[in-house]
């Protein structure tokens, strides 16, 4: 999955995801994407917590809300 997913860092530190043909259906919201960009590059969801202001639980919602439409059941 990850070959598939392409980070692309945008002005003032938000991230834009480029989801290549594989999954040309897939809609993430700026947070969505933000969290998508962290998980890839490592980072726990307190840390992405702390990153983006939210908090751990907010996280791990859109994590969540990710796998579910990526079709994915773990990170």
């Amino acid at each position: 999955l990850l070959k598939r997913v392409v980070p692309i860092k945008i002005a003032n530190n938000q991230f834009s995801m480029v989801i290549k043909k594989e999954y040309p259906g897939i809609k993430l919201s700026i947070r969505q994407t933000e969290c998508l960009y962290y998980i890839i590059n490592g980072y726990s969801s307190a840390d992405i917590g702390k990153i983006i202001s939210l908090s751990r639980r907010t996280v791990e919602a859109y994590v969540d809300h990710i796998k579910d439409k990526m079709l994915c059941c773990t990170k």
